[in-house]
């Protein structure tokens, strides 16, 4: 990530001869470099991404096919000429998307709607009418503080997880809002990838959360202390991070369970 935009490979990658087109900013692979932002924790990386985005919006009106980043190094007055074309409808959509992923923070998946934790040193942000299976949404996050609190989706509040119950998946309109706090944060599910939520309930530091797996499932979490991972009071292999207080974890089941987050 630099000032002017996401560099597309190492300086030692940047080939032979006239190949200085490695040396440019593609926006249409911005939305991968953006999900490892967000999941990693570089609140100020998406920032910046950020920024270089509203510059380009703002010197050249259109998401551009690319930008050549040697001349912003080398301070040319001219460096925004050295562009590609408007016609790769591809860049807007992965600005679009990236967008909704890494400064809103939802991604959506085969079993619903997930808002990845980040608070970001903005003060908000939201995207209106998007359309998703039949229904439009809203998304928003609120960053009132550092931790992650709790969803509210169309006026419930949600807890101990971050996706969005599959009831709420109907027609007509709805609005998500992820909520950030000074509060000491509390243990949460923050990915159940390929499944679908039923219901969450917290009690205390212990989160129930029944599921409808898809297939194979993939989960994160986050707690402040060792916990376990339990599907069907049954505990799942995980590795946790004492650090970031974040693990992971496979289910070995595709079948319909409850996943818990309990002391040990």
């Amino acid at each position: 990530m630099t000032d002017a935009g996401v560099r597309s490979l190492p300086f030692d990658e940047a080939g032979i001869g006239g190949e200085a087109i490695l040396d440019s900013w593609y926006p249409h692979w911005d939305l991968y470099a953006l999900k490892v932002m967000r999941r990693s924790g570089d609140a100020g990386s998406i920032r910046r991404w950020l920024s270089c985005a509203e510059k380009a919006l703002e010197r050249m009106g259109y998401c551009p096919e690319y930008l050549a980043l040697k001349g912003f190094r080398e301070n040319d007055e001219h460096a925004w000429e050295k562009h590609g074309s408007a016609s790769n409808l591809n860049c807007v959509t992965s600005w679009l998307r990236g967008l909704r992923e890494s400064v809103v923070g939802y991604e959506f998946d085969p079993g619903g709607i997930t808002h990845l934790p980040l608070s970001l040193p903005i003060p908000g942000a939201r995207l209106d009418g998007v359309r998703w299976r039949g229904g439009t949404w809203t998304l928003e996050s609120v960053y009132g503080g550092p931790h992650f609190d709790h969803i509210i989706v169309d006026g419930t509040i949600i807890e101990g997880t971050t996706k969005v119950p599959i009831r709420f998946h109907t027609h007509g309109e709805h609005v998500v809002q992820a909520l950030y706090s000074t509060k000491k944060p509390l243990p949460c599910f923050t990915e159940i990838t390929n499944a679908k939520v039923i219901s969450s309930r917290r009690n205390g530091d212990d989160v129930e959360i029944p599921i409808e797996p898809l297939g194979p499932v993939d989960g994160a979490f986050f707690c402040p202390h060792v916990a376990e991972i339990l599907a069907d009071d049954v505990e799942v292999p995980s590795r946790w991070n004492p650090k970031t207080g974040f693990g992971f974890f496979t289910l070995p089941t595709s079948s319909p369970c409850t996943l818990h987050i309990r002391k040990p």
